[in-house]
Parts: C-alpha cells; sequence; structure tokens
C-alpha cells in the first residue's frame, strides 16, 4: 500500500511541473503564436510618447522586427496618446477629508497590415486605470512630482495592458 502511495505521490508532482511550465501558455500569453502568424510589427502613434517607448521596447523583445510602414504579414498597432485627467472625487461631511482621482485612458486596435485597412473593422479596446489619492490636491501632487510619476506609472499599464492583448491575438 505504501508503494501505490509514493506512486501517486510523483505522479502529482510530475502534473504540478508540467503544469507550472505550460502556465503562460494557459493564459494565453504565448508568443509564438504571434511570432508565426506575423513577420513584422508596426506602431502607429505619436513615435515622441512614452507609450510609444514603451510599448516599442515590450515589442522588440518579441524578435519581430519594427518596421516604418505597413506591408504583407505586419500587424498595425494603432493607438491614441493617453488622455490624462486630474479630478476631485469626494469630500466627507465635514469638508477635512478630500479625495483626489487620476485618471488614463486609450483607444487602441490592431489591424492586418496584408489586408486593405478599409476591408477591415478591427475591434477598437480602451485601456483605463485610475489612481485615487486622499488628502492631497494638485498642488502637493505637482510639488512632488508626484503627479508626473503616477502619470508615468499609467502610461507603463497601458503599455502592459497592450502587449498583453496583442500576445492574444
Amino acid at each position: 500500500m505504501k508503494k501505490n502511495g509514493n506512486i501517486f505521490t510523483v505522479c502529482i508532482l510530475i502534473m504540478a511541473v508540467f503544469l507550472s511550465a505550460c502556465s503562460f501558455r494557459l493564459r494565453g500569453l504565448d508568443q509564438t503564436s504571434v511570432t508565426t502568424k506575423y513577420s513584422s510589427i508596426y506602431l502607429r502613434g505619436d513615435t515622441e510618447s512614452l507609450l510609444y517607448q514603451e510599448l516599442y521596447a515590450r515589442l522588440n523583445t518579441l524578435g519581430l522586427p519594427m518596421v516604418d510602414e505597413s506591408g504583407e504579414g505586419t500587424v498595425i498597432i494603432a493607438f491614441s496618446n493617453p488622455k490624462i485627467r486630474k479630478s476631485l472625487v469626494s469630500v466627507d461631511s465635514h469638508s477635512q477629508d478630500v479625495e483626489y482621482s487620476l485618471s488614463s485612458k486609450t483607444v487602441y486596435y490592431f489591424i492586418d497590415g496584408g489586408i486593405p485597412e478599409k476591408d477591415q473593422s478591427p475591434a477598437r479596446r480602451l485601456s483605463g486605470h485610475t489612481r485615487n489619492y486622499l488628502n492631497k490636491n494638485d498642488e502637493v501632487l505637482g510639488s512632488a512630482n508626484e503627479a508626473e510619476i503616477i502619470e508615468q506609472d499609467l502610461i507603463k499599464q497601458t503599455a502592459e495592458d497592450i502587449y498583453i492583448q496583442f500576445l492574444r491575438l
């Protein structure tokens, strides 16, 4: 009976190793499907923006060439510049606690470069992130460059969202 228990334990351990090894594939983050489907990537957006630079750095790790124009086998990743919005979210009944919000929204979509764009209707996607801060007004956020750091973080999260969705194509 002890022998069967050991065999069962070994089988469970082997299955755990196999499942952990393919977890990225199970989550839909397998790079091979994208690299076999496309031969190059064209980023369409503001080349001077932080979002462009972040996307370029992430996509460059795939091994696909980054090109300046679309063609056969090229996937086009089009995106808008992030819209950053600062707003007052809430004030308590005694006006002592004030909560501010900093949010970012970006629209993006994927186009197959081998098919004329007018013949495609790509699904437009939205990447949005929000940070809320209690008792920090614009002056405090601005004086400590905190708002700029937070905006950069929101843009990096947006780049990560677009990258993950690209790997799921």
